[in-house]
């Protein structure tokens, strides 16, 4: 689902820039005020990959009904259906039903603003506490900081990041969550 208004300022959709955060904001306010309704933020990046393999197989006839019939799943709620199908073509969807509004999973948001001179703030959900470290790295994988955030509780979290001692240039930034899941995403920082 995505919402432009083209050129005034609001938009709902994913993003280079910032991700899946709107939508995540969206889902979390439906969550908070409808219990029966069936979501989490694993399912958000679901139709880009399903748009990414109807792309890369656009003449296979069984592949396209197997999206065909997950799309069909999804939009009708029938969501450990889909997961199902979506699994049979290595598209993997946690299946956890998330009727209490917390986050079922760990997800690692684009850095807003970006580019960015010289502060940025990162965003990040946690489906449980957790120990969350910061590192940064150039692109050739040198750490350039690292900055411990200490344990973290179930939901969303921001954090200002300040790069003032660091030069133009690209960077990558990676959580790491007790040392057992991370993930990684670029940040530019322009002077």
């Amino acid at each position: 689902v995505t919402w432009n208004d083209y050129g005034e300022g609001t938009m709902i959709e994913p993003t280079w820039e910032f991700g899946y955060r709107w939508l995540d904001i969206v889902l979390q306010a439906r969550l908070s005020v409808d219990s029966d309704f069936y979501g989490n933020n694993d399912l958000l990046p679901v139709p880009l990959q399903m748009y990414g393999m109807r792309k890369e197989h656009p003449g296979d006839v069984d592949i396209n009904q197997k999206l065909n019939d997950a799309f069909s799943f999804l939009i009708s709620g029938q969501i450990a259906e889909a997961t199902d199908v979506l699994a049979a073509l290595g598209i993997v969807v946690s299946v956890e039903n998330n009727q209490t509004g917390q986050p079922t999973g760990f997800m690692l948001e684009q850095n807003y603003p970006n580019p960015f001179n010289p502060s940025t703030h990162i965003a990040f959900t946690l489906a449980n506490n957790l120990d969350v470290t910061l590192r940064i790295y150039d692109l050739h994988g040198a750490e350039q900081q690292a900055l411990s955030l200490g344990r973290r509780g179930a939901g969303r979290h921001v954090l200002h990041f300040d790069a003032t001692a660091l030069p133009s240039g690209v960077y990558i930034y990676r959580l790491d969550l007790d040392g057992t899941q991370v993930q990684s995403r670029k940040m530019m920082l322009l002077r």
